[in-house]
């Protein structure tokens, strides 16, 4: 998988490590554990001359090992050609003290590191054999799950959380799972709703009713036919109880049926009916303009129920999907290989394989290094590779998204049960600081909820950092109810505490005098994290499933809405985001939302930081790469217009 070999006694025993789980690659050993044999693999942080990038392994070493000895160094060649260099070093121990060789070859980014070790008063006379052992290391082509490098597009991305199309809530995941499965529409480069499975649609009873008429050629990757049964199948999958989405509800609850289905009230989705073999209709409760396009989301996709129902719990590990792609292997945390699907009913891909590592360090470093043929970067990285002057300025991207992360307040829960302590909290807030100095200027201060590049919708107006205005409000909210408020719970998404995060925390510390006390989260139903963590604060960042207004005021903040993670009501924004949800004519739909999104900013509910970019290097020949404001990238669009060099 990682493109090595080495040989080692054939008595010795030997398993593999898990890389994720910070284990070393590979561990041989004698039978009392020594000699020892072990075989690790780190990222350089920046590209150099052989000894360079062996310092870059050396120096944490010595830092972690008080007292290790330098005993020799010299660089030097291996056998198949690649350049390594040598240390013999001493482990200080008080129970079992070592010495060895730590052989360290540098490929593009990667660092290997090959220690063979002994007790001191065994090494002298294991000296030969332990050399013949390090030098014995190969580099060959990388081919994990046998897809090679050299015929293979190279990312580096985020390891999926599942590939269960009805269970996935988050953007990585529904990337990965929209190449190997496929539903009846998509979206075109443009984001337009376009057929898939189903080749044509017609709309009936006044916007109710929608009768699809599927492809025949299409076909699961088994050979197994696409019918109109594994249409109601898939929908009826996921609402039923025993799949346990927490997102399915969000884009298909307007079938009629669907959320009967979903709360164990019926065993079928009623608005959901087989005409005949390609031809499927689907009623839904009210005409909304967005239908199709939440179809498009991976709950709408289309799975094989032999394939589900005899796979067990991990059926998706082996998918049986009707994407252009199928997967390959999926080593979690490391690597994801998708393989071409030579029998897709669209435009076949151009590349016959996909390789996503889900490790490597810094990308901007493995993407100079030619070991990732497209790279995502941010920050200061971006900020840098943007300047005209930068080698790499010319192959770099940038790409606004339909996303916006915000700070949400828990309106259960005193003080933020109170719009003022909410608008209080929200003033003390500079984002123009944080932006420029914190996060690079590669984000974009949000207005509102709604992301700028929605098609007919004009944002309101940004809120305003007022420090004075902030603490007035703060104190009349002390003075009428006589809370005495030492500290918040601010609940992070996910465990990592950034920069931003410490100056929201000084800003409200200096401004209120309240101590921020931060809280981690692990997915799952944040609604149910944040009430049960007793969070105050949480952030929550959301990226476009299809682009609409309701995809963002309505998902998330209506009161009834599944992903309303703090809980806000407001009976008057419930009955503009009503009244969007069936009103036909553009320009009136557009306008019921702002006033939507400037309720929400004058109430405070939540407060909008800023919207995202996307930040990708796209080496020069690769062509049809095209990021899509979604964050999504059809793969098999991508084609390699030189084939690259086998990687040795």
């Amino acid at each position: 998988m990682y493109g090595y070999s080495i040989d080692y006694p054939e008595n010795w025993d030997a398993f593999q490590g898990d890389l994720s789980l910070g284990e070393f690659l590979f561990v041989a050993s004698g039978d009392l554990s020594v000699p020892r044999l072990l075989v690790d693999l780190s990222f350089a942080s920046e590209l150099g001359d052989v000894q360079a990038m062996a310092e870059q392994v050396l120096d944490p070493l010595r830092e972690l090992i008080e007292g290790l000895e330098l005993l020799s160094e010299r660089p030097i060649t291996l056998s198949g050609g690649a350049d390594a260099y040598e240390y013999t070093l001493g482990f200080p121990s008080d129970t079992l003290p070592l010495r060895g060789k730590l052989l360290v070859v540098p490929r593009g980014a990667q660092l290997f590191q090959v220690f063979a070790q002994t007790v001191p008063a065994d090494f002298e006379a294991r000296e030969a054999d332990l050399d013949r052992i390090v030098r014995s290391f190969r580099l060959i082509e990388p081919a994990p799950f046998g897809a090679p490098r050299s015929e293979s597009l190279t990312l580096r991305e985020p390891s999926p959380a599942t590939l269960d199309p009805h269970s996935i809530g988050d953007i990585v995941s529904h990337q990965y799972a929209s190449q190997i499965f496929s539903g009846l529409v998509t979206f075109d480069p443009g984001l337009q709703v376009a057929p898939d499975l189903a080749a044509s649609w017609d709309v009936e009873e006044g916007g109710t009713v929608y009768v699809f008429h599927l492809r025949e050629d299409a076909k699961f990757h088994s050979g197994k036919p696409v019918t109109a049964e594994d249409i109601k199948y898939s929908i009826e999958r996921a609402a039923a109880p025993a799949t346990g989405s927490l997102v399915t509800g969000i884009y298909l609850n307007d079938i009629v049926g669907f959320t009967e289905r979903r709360a164990g009230l019926a065993n079928e989705v009623a608005g959901v009916e087989v005409l005949d073999d390609f031809t499927v209709r689907i009623r839904i409760t009210r005409p909304v303009p967005y239908f199709l396009s939440k179809l498009a989301h991976s709950s709408g996709f289309i799975l094989n129920r032999e394939n589900v129902e005899s796979g067990g719990p991990a059926w998706f590990f082996q998918p049986d999907g009707t994407g252009p792609f199928k997967l390959k292997g999926w080593d979690p945390g490391v690597v994801l290989v998708l393989e071409r699907n030579e029998e897709y009913y669209g435009p076949r891909a151009f590349v016959p394989s996909v390789i996503i590592w889900n490790i490597g360090g810094d990308p901007l470093v493995a993407y100079e290094a030619g070991d990732l043929d497209v790279a995502s970067i941010g920050g200061e990285t971006a900020r840098a590779v943007q300047d005209p002057s930068h080698p790499l300025q010319g192959e770099l991207g940038v790409t606004p998204e339909l996303g916006v992360l915000y700070l949400g307040f828990n309106a259960q829960l005193a003080p933020f049960d109170d719009p003022r302590a909410r608008r209080a909290f929200a003033l003390a807030i500079d984002r123009d600081t944080i932006i420029a100095d914190i996060r690079s200027g590669t984000v974009q201060k949000a207005n509102g909820f709604v992301p700028l590049g929605m098609a007919n919708y004009a944002p309101p107006e940004p809120l305003a950092f007022d420090a004075q205005q902030a603490r007035a409000l703060w104190d009349e909210v002390l003075a009428e109810t006589g809370q005495e408020i030492d500290s918040i719970v601010f609940q992070l998404a996910g465990i990592s505490l950034l920069p931003y995060h410490q100056a929201v925390a000084e800003m409200w510390q200096e401004t209120f005098g309240v101590e921020v006390e931060f809280q981690g989260s692990l997915g799952g139903d944040r609604a149910e994290a944040v009430a049960e963590g007793g969070a105050h604060v949480f952030e929550f960042g959301w990226i476009a499933d299809y682009p609409d207004p309701h995809n963002f005021l309505d998902v998330l903040f209506h009161s009834q809405a599944i992903t309303n993670i703090g809980r806000y009501s407001n009976a008057e924004l419930d009955g503009l985001l009503e009244a969007a949800r069936v009103e036909q004519d553009p320009a009136e739909r557009s306008q019921t939302y702002r006033q939507a999104d400037e309720l929400l900013l004058q109430d405070a509910a939540a407060v909008p930081l800023w919207y995202f970019r996307s930040y990708v290097l796209v080496k020069p020949y690769v062509e049809g790469w095209f990021l899509n404001s979604l964050r999504v990238t059809d793969y098999s669009a991508v084609s390699l217009e030189r084939s690259l060099p086998r990687q040795v």
